[in-house]
């Protein structure tokens, strides 16, 4: 005797693959949703390096030893598409920051960049040589 034959697939099977392809369009969508989210975050921060290299080069220009280790400035910046309130600070530094270096001609600057609406800061802290 024999058995007959099957066409097709049984509603288990269906079932299964169902709650399979379920899963996967879930995980694709939480991924995507995660990547659109950080993607935003990220064009934040490029508009927040800008802005901090901008201060930075400008800080390279016309400003003497003394006026760099004593800087303590505060504005915001408005050329982006976000507002920026940035914070920079001048100081001396120690030996033990820049070894190899003669701190004697170096000032040691800290720059932080904030959107105005939120709370994410980005900060940056560097050494200017001053002939």
């Amino acid at each position: 005797m024999r058995k007959p034959e099957r066409h097709g697939l049984t509603m288990l099977e269906v079932l299964i693959a169902l709650v399979i392809l379920g899963i996967i369009a879930t995980l694709f969508g939480q991924s995507s949703w995660i990547a659109q989210k950080s993607s935003g975050k990220s064009v934040d921060w490029v508009q927040e390096g800008i802005v901090i290299e901008k201060t930075i080069e400008n800080l390279r220009i016309g400003h003497t030893l003394i006026g760099l280790q004593t800087l303590d400035s505060t504005w915001t910046d408005r050329t982006g598409q976000y507002a920026l309130l940035l914070t920079a600070k001048g100081s001396a530094p120690l030996a033990a920051e820049c070894p190899g270096y003669p701190v004697a001609n170096l000032a040691r600057i800290a720059i932080c960049a904030r959107r105005t609406t939120t709370n994410d800061s980005l900060a940056v802290t560097t050494f200017l040589w001053v002939p």
